[in-house]
This record gives C-alpha cells, structure tokens and sequence, in this order.
C-alpha cells in the first residue's frame, strides 16, 4: 500500500490519493517504481487540502480507500502495512 501525504490547511499532513495497493504477485520493479513516482508526484503538491470537518469519517474513509474494515485490522500483525 502506498499513499500520498497533503498538508492540511492547518499544517499537518493528510494520508491523500493516490491510494496504490500492489499485491505480492505484483512485486516487479517497474510496477512499484510507477506506483512510487505517482504517490511522490501527488506528495509534492504545495497546495493544502480542506482540513477534515468531522475525524470519525475521515478515519472510515481512509480505511475504506486501504482496504480494511477497522483499525484494529490495520494494526494487526498478520496485516501486511509498513508504516
């Protein structure tokens, strides 16, 4: 999984699109350094996003866009996520 990161217009940062999810069958060196490039290119956007209105649905929303259910999954040792 790899995303970009936007500052907010209070000034901390947003996990932000795109949202690149490559499974293990996908590992080739062409596949992960275009889904780099694309997440670098987004991250370096100096424009600053809304800052969320309400946590609880951004937190849902960002586990929706990597595709987990709970935090508790995230942080799970069987789930495959470095941070």
């Amino acid at each position: 999984m790899l995303h970009a990161d936007r500052k907010a217009i209070s000034g901390f940062l947003l996990a932000w699109k795109p949202f690149i999810r490559i499974s293990e069958n996908d590992y080739a060196p062409d596949i992960i350094a275009n889904a780099i490039k694309e997440v670098i290119k987004e991250s370096e956007k100096e424009e600053r996003v809304p800052d969320p209105k309400n946590w609880s649905e951004n937190s849902k929303q960002f586990l929706k866009n990597i595709g987990l259910k709970s935090l508790k999954e995230l942080h799970a040792i069987t789930t495959k996520y470095w941070w």
